[in-house]
């Protein structure tokens, strides 16, 4: 499992839409249509960003906040149902992400982890689950 490291946070320019962001990141990232996207963490105020991103590709976004209530018996369930896993690590407990670490491993499902939840660092995830499902 990759871990992805962005070196260089980008942000747009003043005055711009969080779009440009997303056009930025869409055109080195191929397809994944049809494909359902586990997020396992991430900033709760980034989740619309995240589905965007991840809509705009043709796939579609499940989350999981192991912090909910009555949410700590879903994750199991839902790495079941997700086509990749995407986990950023900063913002998930240890106990989570192990689970999903030999979830993936143990099932082969392609899983990047991601070392912030900032937005750029997601869509390199992205790419490189992309990347891994046109294979």
């Amino acid at each position: 499992m990759p871990l992805i490291k962005v070196t260089t946070a980008r942000t747009p320019a003043a005055g711009t839409s969080s779009s440009f962001t997303y056009n930025k990141i869409l055109i080195n990232c191929p397809d994944i249509s049809n494909k359902c996207v586990l997020c396992v963490g991430g900033r709760g105020k980034l989740y619309p960003e995240y589905r965007c991103l991840i809509e705009s590709l043709g796939g579609s976004l499940l989350i999981y906040r192991g912090n909910q209530k009555g949410d700590t018996d879903r994750l199991p369930d839902l790495l079941t149902c997700a086509d990749m896993v995407i986990c950023p690590v900063d913002c998930v407990n240890h106990e989570t992400y192990f689970a999903v670490k030999h979830f993936c491993r143990k099932s082969g499902k392609p899983c990047v982890l991601l070392d912030r939840c900032d937005l750029t660092t997601f869509g390199k995830g992205v790419e490189n689950l992309a990347n891994h499902a046109r294979c």
